[in-house]
């Protein structure tokens, strides 16, 4: 099993409950800093989709062209 135990990790270094934590959250961290944010690719037609959307109706605007 090449050193590891039954559970298949081997102990390196005893420790506190607090110091495992406090490594649990700085690896946390770290993983947290090493993601990349995620960009939404948008085609040329959907660019032009957006710029080109109609500008919103009031409520009175709206309410007038109902009655008529």
């Amino acid at each position: 099993m090449d050193g590891m135990g039954l559970m298949g990790f081997r102990v390196e270094k005893e420790a506190t409950l607090e110091e495992a934590k406090a490594h649990e959250e700085k690896q946390l961290k770290q993983e947290e800093a090493s993601k990349k944010p995620v960009v939404k690719r948008v085609g040329l037609g959907d660019a032009l989709t957006m710029l080109a959307k109609k500008p919103k109706m009031s409520v009175l605007d709206k309410s007038s062209l109902d009655w008529k």
